[in-house]
């Protein structure tokens, strides 16, 4: 079982071939359940998290509060039989994670980004708190740390953004490096770099021991951006 942040595509193919068995994936909250990948449908999605269950409804919204385009990103909705009725005595939290259609109908807010394809299946692009707003242009880390991911000396990668005078924010990648490699941080940046839209580029690479983490294995970004709070790039 793996928890805690989606499996990127290489690691989920490499699953599939090693234990020549089907994997099913759940995307979802501890609030409910939303989606599933069935290991017939894999195929040609490697990066979904599949379609919704039976009796549950997606939509993925902008930041004006409306239903986007087919294939646009967005905050995701659902609603549904799985779906929480509302936090115990928190009113303020069930406000948040409350969005209503203009029909009136109660949505549940999952704090994701990400769109839905032509034959209805969902993509996770990032956390909404992990986007990072660069020159008027949302920056999503999980696409940049795909890439740098796949660098032979890269064990594990997190991308935030800090601050910026020219931008406001610019993307920072820390990088934990495999055993016995030691990395040179402006190449790794230059290369990175190179495979990057130009909206994307890195403005530093720094090297770090470990990325922390919580009980379910996902990196808390929030610690690496208040970790280098004080840092500011032109």
């Amino acid at each position: 079982m793996s928890c805690g942040s989606p499996l990127r595509e290489p690691l989920k193919r490499e699953l599939f071939s090693y234990f020549s068995c089907g994997v099913i994936e759940l995307y979802g909250l501890t609030e409910g359940i939303i989606t599933t990948l069935e290991p017939e449908d894999a195929e040609g999605r490697w990066s979904s998290v599949g379609r919704p269950l039976i009796g549950t409804d997606i939509e993925i919204i902008g930041n004006d509060d409306q239903i986007v385009e087919q294939g646009e990103a967005g905050e995701i909705v659902s609603r549904g039989r799985i779906a929480m009725p509302g936090y115990w005595n928190r009113p303020e939290a069930d406000q948040e994670a409350t969005w209503i259609d203009g029909q009136g109908k109660v949505w549940l807010r999952s704090g994701d980004i990400g769109y839905i394809d032509s034959d209805g299946y969902l993509y996770i692009v990032d956390r909404k708190k992990d986007m990072i707003l660069s020159g008027g242009q949302n920056i999503y880390p999980q696409d940049l740390e795909a890439v740098i991911a796949t660098h032979e000396g890269v064990f594990d990668v997190a991308v935030v953004g800090m601050s910026s005078v020219k931008w406001g924010e610019t993307p920072v990648a820390l990088l934990v490096q495999q055993p016995n490699i030691c990395l040179d941080p402006t190449q790794v940046k230059d290369w990175a770099n190179g495979q990057l839209g130009k909206q994307q580029r890195l403005a530093d690479v720094i090297l770090v021991d470990a990325l922390p983490r919580n009980p379910n294995g996902k990196i808390l970004k929030r610690e690496l951006r208040e970790a280098y709070r004080g840092r500011e790039y032109a």
